[in-house]
């Protein structure tokens, strides 16, 4: 049996509804989740983050300045 949902990075399947839950969320997508899981998305934010800490830093002012508590 095919499962709902398979990580496009990890091979992480969801074979139940409650499975979906550890996979990133997806408006157009079917059963509402990407082909991503949770541990992935989190490992390549965080991998961008290190890499790339300057846009990281502009990405944080441009939050900070949108924010309603500065």
């Amino acid at each position: 049996m095919s499962g709902l949902r398979k990580c496009r990075e990890c091979g992480k399947e969801a074979h139940s509804e409650e499975d979906l839950e550890l996979f990133q969320k997806g408006k157009k997508s079917k059963h509402g989740r990407e082909n991503i899981c949770l541990d992935c998305v989190r490992l390549k934010n965080l991998t961008w983050s290190r890499n790339n800490p300057e846009a990281k830093k502009e990405m944080q002012a441009r939050w900070r300045c949108k924010s309603k508590y500065k």
